[in-house]
């Protein structure tokens, strides 16, 4: 098996993913360098395509040949510069070199001949490696240039392209550039390990400024010149890096964050207001969200929208100082994370950008300056919690000590129930011996005035009849003085 024998995706970001979404539902296709079959299976099954392919290592070609009408394979009929291919009767309406240009000796000869086996409205699909990539100006730089076993500095790649290059070497025999893309993998990402700290800071300002420093690879669909010129066939730009800066989101997924769940956006120097909506990855738990590639002084406001469009409330983590509402990413490129659920759908981000890519010695005496007096406030929001802390101490004693009183307040009333239940019944005792003292009082008092009375009346009887005895005594006296007044009277008159 060879080493370009890999599995296929539709979906992925990929040349042959464009190719295979670019090819017409049973068109007839040349492959060149079809591997394993990877694509071919696809063209013949999917699209119900008509595929001849060529493919120098035969092992992997015959696996292609499966899916293939006619196959070129080994080293005679599957090697591209010997032209056996160039002798086929059929038409073909797509001719495809999917990584494969750079590998030959004469790449233009390759694409000349193919005018003789390309239907008249047919079209070349190219992807090329792009030598002219960062990452490799950066290892030039550093004098070093070494071959890795694929990708951009692969050790079998006999030629190198720019998109310059390779364009003015197809117009050269007659084609033109009806469309093109490109794919991007920015420095420290693929196969050749280094970074912008490698370089100086004006190196590291001038490349990240280049239009083609992170495409990684160009897709180009050729299509004679002649119908071109026509006007049969309009040209079509994706070329979508306008600006080295860009805002660029990661995905969680399966427990880790990588560029198969990504999305980015390119940012223009011009640009100070910024809002994006990226969709989220199904499944994901969390975002990890590098706001720009550099440092950067700046606003921002993050929302999270749920299944019902719903904004959804979400915390923060960034590597930056805050101060009011603006974020100071002074020594770091400004990265946030936060947390995600399946109910999450949308991610908004907005940013006002106040500087960004300067040199950090300009703010780097105001943050420390600030760090200083966030010392001081600490120091000052540390005294005050001590003091709040000894307040806190001193509440809690009072009122322990509060709670101690009201216990003994509580026990002390409670004595002092018992001792007026006491008080009561004893007062209760006295009152009843009291009432009963009363009462025999009253009844000898009572029986007193009985006998007072009794001998009231008894006396009262006997005044009653020593009256009665007197006055019948004075009557008896006065009778008896009356008889002796007539006696003495008769007397005196018979003495006279």
């Amino acid at each position: 098996m060879g080493k370009y024998d890999f599995a296929f995706d539709l979906y992925e970001d990929s040349p042959l993913a464009w190719i295979a979404k670019t090819i017409k539902t049973g068109s007839t296709v040349l492959e060149f360098g079809s591997a394993n079959g990877r694509l071919t299976k696809y063209l013949h099954l999917e699209k119900k395509c008509f595929v001849d392919i060529v493919e120098i290592d035969e092992d992997s070609g015959r696996e292609a040949s499966l899916y293939a009408a006619h196959s070129f394979l080994g080293t005679e009929e599957g090697d591209i510069e010997k032209y056996h291919w160039s002798f086929s009767e059929v038409k073909y309406d797509y001719i495809i070199f999917a990584d494969v240009l750079e590998h030959l000796f004469n790449p233009q000869e390759a694409l000349k001949r193919c005018k003789a086996v390309l239907s008249p409205h047919g079209k070349i699909l190219v992807s090329i490696p792009n030598i002219s990539h960062n990452s490799i100006i950066i290892e030039l730089i550093n004098d070093r240039f070494q071959y890795t076993s694929t990708g951009l500095l692969d050790n079998t790649h006999i030629k190198f392209f720019t998109r310059q290059s390779f364009i003015a070497m197809a117009e050269k025999v007659g084609w033109s550039i009806v469309s093109e893309s490109a794919k991007y993998i920015r420095v420290g990402e693929h196969e050749i390990v280094n970074s912008y700290s490698d370089v100086p800071k004006e190196v590291y300002k001038a490349l990240i400024n280049r239009d083609s420093g992170n495409v990684y690879q160009y897709m180009f669909t050729l299509a004679s010149s002649q119908e071109y010129i026509t006007g049969e066939c309009p040209r079509l730009i994706s070329l979508d890096a306008s600006s080295y800066y860009f805002m660029e989101i990661m995905y969680e997924y399966e427990g880790s964050f990588n560029y198969k769940h990504s999305a980015s956006r390119h940012v223009r120097l011009d640009e100070k207001e910024i809002t994006v909506s990226f969709p989220i990855c199904a499944h994901s738990q969390g975002a990890k969200i590098k706001l720009l590639n550099c440092n950067a002084i700046l606003k921002l406001d993050v929302k999270v929208y749920s299944t019902q469009n719903v904004c959804v409330e979400k915390e923060i983590q960034h590597n930056g100082t805050l101060i009011g509402d603006i974020y100071y990413f002074i020594d770091n490129e400004p990265e946030i994370t936060l947390s995600l659920c399946d109910s999450d759908k949308r991610l908004e981000i907005s940013l006002s950008i106040i500087q960004y890519d300067f040199d950090r010695t300009v703010y780097a005496n105001f943050l420390d300056i600030y760090a200083a007096m966030q010392q001081q406030i600490n120091e000052l929001q540390s005294g005050q919690q001590t003091y709040e802390q000894m307040i806190q101490r001193k509440d809690l004693e009072f009122l322990e000590s509060v709670k101690i009183y009201e216990e003994e307040i509580r026990k002390k009333d409670e004595e002092f129930r018992e001792s007026a239940k006491i008080y009561e019944e004893e007062i209760g005792k006295k009152d009843a011996e009291f009432e009963e003292r009363v009462n025999i009082y009253e009844n000898t008092l009572h029986q007193k005035e009985q006998i007072l009375q009794e001998t009231i009346e008894k006396y009262q009887l006997i005044i009653k009849q020593k009256e009665l005895n007197l006055q019948k005594t004075t009557e008896k006296y006065q009778e008896i003085i009356s008889q002796s007044k007539r006696y003495l009277s008769q007397l005196m008159h018979h003495l006279i």
